[in-house]
């Protein structure tokens, strides 16, 4: 499934009046980031943001600002050179451009016209099948009472916090009723009750350094990873918005993102050994693709520190079987992301792969832990 497949696939599954409501915002330049709406633009081909207009310096400056020693700290474990700031910064600014823009279908023919549309407009937050408790108490509680039309805990949610209308971040997925006893053993016990709403993936992504994000086809899984790398590029470029905001992390957390769709590697893989060091080759390619040279030591040095955020995806897009000199079958691609991470423990890394691909066998083999996508 292509990246314009799943936007389709996610805006299908929108009401009318919800696509109307998009396709007005889209018109007017609105940027949805999570659960605010920013406000960016594109000018020319420059972002507008809140803070002005985005352009970076054939010196990897900002506004005159040398942007990146954050990251670059936490990179090299020192102060970056100058040299190598700017060459983080040039790799950064050029994965944010490459992401920002998606091509789109589905919409009105004057949103897309070859050049698509921004990320950051068409994100919305992804859960999962994992709930978060949010509130708990007696029948009488206020803090459960106010999630309830009237105060009412036998009656309906409100609609702020209703499944069909509340953001996922807001929405109760689950009531629970529990019961608590009184201190005195002979009297009734009280009904309460426990809401629960889902986990975000950015949470899960957050809690767990190692993750497999599972889901449908079209329920977002490249359209997530797109997203956090987009993210993740303009903090490292010091560019914080509203648009950049991820709930459940610190907005200070910083990582140097790389996307490794699978099939690239499952082909390097066949071409040039199952080893650490292809996976490590394939890596460093990706960084490379950006017309950044010597990036070697940044890689390297990213890896050694724990820096660096590895996104495998689409381990369904891997044949089952092998094909000599063209592809690794989808096991043996596995074995070398598990192999390589394990070289690097503290490097934090997410795979995608739809549900039904991901059998048994294969999570135990890779061996790490699971996170189902919500079909909602």
């Amino acid at each position: 499934m292509t990246m314009s497949d799943e936007l389709d696939a996610l805006l299908a599954k929108l009401t009318p009046a919800e696509r109307a409501q998009l396709a007005a915002r889209l018109t007017t330049g609105d940027a949805i980031g999570g659960d605010k709406v920013s406000g960016d633009k594109v000018v020319g081909d420059k972002v507008s943001d809140p803070q002005g207009t985005v352009s970076v310096s054939d010196d990897g400056r900002i506004n005159g600002v040398a942007v990146g020693i954050n990251l670059g700290t936490i990179i090299y474990g020192r102060d970056p050179r100058e040299d190598e700031r700017r060459r983080l910064v040039w790799y950064l600014d050029r994965l944010a451009a490459k992401l920002y823009r998606l091509p789109l279908r589905g919409l009105d023919e004057t949103l897309d016209q070859g050049q698509g549309v921004s990320l950051p407009q068409v994100y919305v937050m992804l859960a999962t099948m994992s709930r978060v408790e949010v509130a708990g108490g007696r029948a009488g509680s206020k803090k459960l009472r106010r999630y309830y039309q009237d105060g009412d805990i036998e009656g309906a949610i409100k609609e702020a916090y209703h499944l069909d209308y509340a953001l996922p971040q807001e929405a109760i997925v689950a009531a629970e009723p529990v019961t608590y006893r009184q201190k005195e053993r002979r009297s009734n016990p009280v009904p309460g009750r426990i809401l629960y709403r889902a986990q975000l993936v950015t949470e899960a992504v957050h809690a767990h350094s190692q993750l497999i994000l599972l889901g449908d086809p079209g329920s977002g899984k490249s359209t997530f990873l797109r997203h956090l790398a987009w993210a993740m590029a303009r903090r490292g470029l010091d560019q914080l918005s509203d648009a950049t905001v991820l709930f459940g992390w610190d907005d200070q957390r910083r990582r140097l993102p790389i996307i490794l769709p699978l099939r690239t590697l499952a082909g390097q893989l066949a071409r040039q050994g199952v080893s650490a060091q292809t996976v490590y080759t394939a890596l460093l390619a990706e960084i490379q693709s950006y017309n950044i040279t010597g990036a070697d030591d940044m890689l390297n040095a990213g890896l050694h520190q724990g820096a660096v955020l590895l996104l495998f995806d689409g381990l369904d897009e891997v044949p089952l079987d092998a094909i000599p000199d063209v592809t690794a079958d989808r096991r043996t691609t596995l074995r070398a992301v598990r192999d390589f991470t394990q070289m690097h423990t503290s490097t934090a890394a997410v795979l995608t792969c739809r549900t039904r691909a991901f059998d048994e066998p294969l999570r135990e083999l890779l061996g790490w832990p699971a996170s189902p996508t919500s079909p909602r």
